[in-house]
């Protein structure tokens, strides 16, 4: 019986899971729900795996695939190095370079830059633990349904726009 449901999960972790964001933010709207916007190229990328090690021997004892044991026992993040190619439209920040995080896959909503090009980012705070892990450096997260996307004149000149409404609001 037991073999039977381990069968059935692993026949089951074959199916990936998709990101459902609905229709494409507008740009007021991405910038609203975001706690950073900024601009920049992307520099370098890290792709970080952890291993619950535990859980992972556990598995293999009971002779589980090692590549489904990792499947069962990991999780991670891309992380993006971007320096800002101008000040910040919507957060503050210790310098211009920032660490950006992402989910692994498109099916965990992670968005998949590329390095040399320069991106419109709209993000979301890291939690505190996360910030103190790399003190120098700003964290933060984004994904595929924040409207992050390849730069555009149009949408630095919507999002200049918006910033400047919304600091006229607050004075």
């Amino acid at each position: 019986m037991r073999n039977g449901i381990l069968i059935i999960l692993l026949l089951l972790s074959n199916y990936g899971f998709c990101c459902t964001c609905g229709p494409q933010r507008s740009v007021k709207n991405a910038y609203d729900k975001s706690t950073k916007v900024v601009i920049g190229k992307i520099v370098d990328h890290q792709q970080i795996i952890t291993i619950d090690s535990t859980e992972y021997k556990k598995l293999i004892e009971k002779g589980v695939h090692e590549t489904q044991a990792i499947r069962f026992t990991s999780e991670g993040f891309n992380q993006y190095t971007l320096v800002l190619s101008e000040s910040s439209f919507k957060g503050e920040f210790q310098s211009d370079t920032l660490l950006i995080r992402t989910g692994l896959t498109y099916g965990a909503c992670g968005y998949s830059f590329q390095i040399g090009k320069k991106y419109v980012v709209y993000g979301y705070d890291s939690t505190k633990e996360q910030q103190a892990s790399i003190p120098k450096f700003d964290i933060f997260w984004t994904d595929n349904c924040t409207r992050t996307n390849l730069y555009s004149e149009k949408e630095r000149r919507r999002l200049v726009k918006i910033a400047k409404r919304n600091k006229n609001k607050s004075h």
